[in-house]
């Protein structure tokens, strides 16, 4: 996904989350669009309740990669566009590299189970198709989310913003799903 790419996308899918400012006394703005916060959403929750799992458990989950960033990352790259570091725009903001759902399950201290991304993708499209689908609980929505890569091209944000990510996907999953942890 480019800079370019429109930022209202219909749906939980809906790639990457617009954070907007507007500079004071002018009529500019500045866009950051930052990868979903799912992680966030399912860390915490998770890591509580499988602190009481003695046995790392087997579960299966889709090798689809997607980036993940660091909310200090955000705070910066935030900054630099209300100090006007660069000119107004939409600018990809992720942590370098990727991960996977088996990055976030060894994480949890689960063991993972790869399924194709193939396939990830067929059930997760069959499962938001069904009908009374509407009836499921809010957090299927996510399952289409998770089942599409959402990899962004950072360029713009660090050679225009001068904005550099201090943490990269792995670290940011691991300050989710361990927050007291040292970084």
């Amino acid at each position: 996904m480019t800079d370019t790419t429109p930022s209202a996308v219909p749906g939980p899918s809906a790639a990457p989350r617009a954070v907007t400012r507007t500079a004071p006394l002018a009529a500019t703005a500045a866009i950051l669009r930052e990868e979903p916060g799912l992680v966030a959403a399912l860390g915490r929750v998770g890591t509580a309740a499988l602190d009481r799992v003695s046995v790392p458990l087997p579960i299966p989950v889709p090798t689809i990669p997607m980036q993940l960033i660091h909310e200090t990352d955000v705070g910066t790259a935030l900054v630099r566009c209300i100090v006007g570091a660069g000119p107004p725009g939409a600018y990809n903001i992720a942590g370098d590299g990727v991960v996977t759902g088996a990055d976030f399950v060894r994480e949890l201290g689960l063991t993972p189970v790869p399924i194709p991304g193939v396939v990830a993708r067929t059930v997760a499209r069959g499962l938001t198709a069904l009908p009374g689908s509407s009836l499921l609980p809010p957090i299927t929505d996510w399952v289409e989310a998770v089942a599409q890569p959402s990899i962004v091209d950072t360029t713009k944000a660090r050679e225009l913003l001068g904005w550099t990510p201090r943490y990269n996907s792995l670290e940011a999953l691991r300050a989710t799903v361990h927050p007291d942890a040292e970084p």
